[in-house]
């Protein structure tokens, strides 16, 4: 970390890498975990902690999208090998969202077949959609209105309210029940989305906005500090709000699914940690487990896509889905959970390795999967490969 710019980028994969694992253990609770565990305080409050894991990513990828922006501004009005290697890699998220909602065969025959139903389910507005829709849009918004950093920072923190604002008058309205599912998914609430473009754009905006600040200061620690405090008295203050305004469980459950306090409270907490790990910072460049989350963070995409694969897939009633899907106790689950982990550990110090050493290398591994993936999706019925529901 000896410039600010890595120190910046080591900064958010560290938040990002903390997510990761705060993702997989969200996913195995929810799969693995036996109904009789599902009640009580612990469950409740667990419950309530992995609802920001999504917003955790959302808001880190609005930060990462602050940091390119701010250097390559210079490069973002044509179509420079810079943007050029952003926009493939908004397509690649784009593609494994999308190859991550296939039916559970991944054939094509399955696909041809799929009811209306499992269509909804298709376009179904994931976390990874909802990042690169966002990504795209406040792209957009840059070359059009050609606004400068500082100009940039005011203007996304008023979307981010203004997204934080729309969810409940849109889901009320009726004015998306006109619209064709592949369009109202975008923004319908769920569970016909999970991630509806309002509010969630709104935590990409709100990273892009604090990062920014963060960027732009003079003395990071005293923004970092500022930032921490307000976002404890928004935190308060949101929470005050929702136990004097939203009293009876009716009310409490629509605070949780379209207030505008909600969505303020959820990212809050998430711009709490960020300010919060800045002050942690000397500590981190010396520890271990400081790099440890950081390489996490740097391969998330590949912890996203490897972790649902080992969970959910099953091969001939074999996988962690068929042994322990609503049949663990919690320490089964905390087993699952750490083995995933390392997994997911091993698998991304070996892919980081080997675009150092091997970068050909790695591009015919890269390109080999997905040629195989192919042949297992056109002809895996024919070859005997489909994997079973």
């Amino acid at each position: 970390m000896a410039t600010n710019q890595n120190q910046r980028l080591a900064f958010i994969d560290v938040l990002r890498g903390i997510a990761c694992v705060w993702m997989v253990q969200t996913h195995v609770i929810n799969t693995c975990i036996s109904e009789q565990f599902r009640s009580g305080t612990f469950w409740n409050w667990l419950n309530i902690s992995n609802g920001f894991v999504a917003v955790c990513f959302v808001f880190c990828a609005g930060a990462g999208f602050s940091i390119f922006t701010a250097k390559y501004r210079n490069e973002l009005t044509a179509f420079t090998p810079s943007l050029r290697s952003y926009l493939q890699r908004l397509g690649f998220i784009l593609f494994i969202g999308f190859v991550l909602q296939l039916p559970p065969e991944m054939s094509w025959s399955r696909l041809t077949a799929m009811t209306e139903i499992e269509w909804m389910k298709f376009y179904e507005f994931d976390v990874l959609h909802c990042i690169v829709a966002s990504s795209l849009i406040s792209l957009l918004l840059i070359n059009i209105l050609h606004i400068s950093s500082k100009s940039q920072t005011i203007i996304f923190g008023i979307l981010s309210i203004v997204c934080y604002s729309l969810p409940l008058y849109l889901w009320n309205s009726g004015m998306l029940k006109v619209l064709p599912y592949e369009i109202a998914t975008i923004f319908e609430r769920p569970p016909l989305s999970a991630f509806p473009l309002f509010p969630w754009m709104g935590h990409f905006f709100m990273g892009v906005c604090i990062t920014n600040i963060f960027s732009l200061s003079s003395s990071k620690r005293r923004s970092m500090g500022i930032l921490a405090i307000v976002s404890v008295l928004i935190i308060v203050v949101m929470l005050v709000v929702k136990n004097v305004v939203y009293t009876n469980p009716v009310d409490a459950k629509e605070w949780w699914d379209s207030a505008f306090s909600h969505f303020v409270y959820r990212v809050s907490v998430i711009s709490l940690i960020f300010g919060l790990l800045y002050f942690i910072e000397q500590f981190l460049q010396k520890s271990s487990i400081a790099k440890f989350f950081q390489l996490l963070g740097k391969e998330s995409l590949i912890i996203y896509g490897l972790h649902l694969f080992l969970l959910y897939t099953t091969y001939k009633k074999m996988g962690l889905k068929e042994w322990y899907f609503f049949n663990s106790t919690p320490f089964e689950a905390t087993i699952i959970t750490l083995i995933l982990v390392v997994i997911c550990f091993i698998a991304c110090v070996l892919w980081s390795k080997s675009k150092k050493k091997y970068p050909q290398g790695t591009k015919i591994v890269f390109y080999g999967f997905w040629f195989w993936f192919f042949i297992f999706f056109f002809f895996g019925k024919q070859l005997g490969l489909v994997v079973q529901p």
